[in-house]
């Protein structure tokens, strides 16, 4: 079975999603209602920082954070313990916390368009992680941790320049997981 972030995205903030209660694209609207809040969507809003007030949205199932300014997110994922999918493209992202191995129902990860190098050993222990979408950034290696990651199926690391050494290794240290990367490379320097 292949998996689409693209089509994921779409079925969760479809126009039927947005119909229901749950759905929230602004930030005071969702403060107000916290404990009601199951996805938010706070694409292109031009955020600089985090609002640490979704980490009190402890209903949170899908949260879309795309396209914005983000450099650096806080730590404290913990409390978001029914988030299954999280968008984070398009940002300026160099890192993401260790505690966003703390989300454990943590399904899709979508990071692309972003300037990370590495991703921290402690997210292998979001165990639900079926996808990551690593496209266009600079992490040519995984941490050891993932090795033999149960649920993961998919990861896209496309538009990334990535020995063939590094390829091989990944792809021995999940055999399970369908890697998607360049070829030759029509990558970033």
């Amino acid at each position: 079975m292949k998996f689409f972030p693209g089509l994921i995205i779409s079925i969760l903030f479809s126009t039927h999603v947005h119909a229901q209660q749950g759905y929230y694209e602004d930030l005071e609207e969702a403060r107000a209602n916290k404990e009601q809040v199951t996805h938010l969507s706070l694409r292109k809003e031009r955020l600089k920082s985090f609002p640490v007030e979704i980490f009190e949205m402890t209903n949170l199932k899908a949260l879309d954070l795309g396209k914005n300014k983000l450099r650096s997110l806080p730590e404290g994922w913990g409390s978001l313990s029914q988030l299954e999918v999280l968008i984070l493209d398009r940002n300026k992202l160099q890192a993401l916390p260790k505690s966003t191995g703390d989300l454990e129902k943590l399904e899709v990860l979508i990071l692309n368009r972003n300037e990370l190098y590495s991703l921290p050993a402690e997210l292998a222990s979001a165990r639900s992680l079926i996808e990551i979408d690593l496209w266009s950034n600079h992490i040519d290696m995984l941490p050891e941790s993932f090795a033999n990651h149960a649920s993961l199926k998919r990861i896209d690391m496309r538009g990334i320049s990535i020995s063939d050494e590094n390829k091989k290794l990944m792809v021995e240290m999940l055999p399970e997981v369908e890697f998607q990367f360049s070829k030759g490379c029509d990558c970033k320097p």
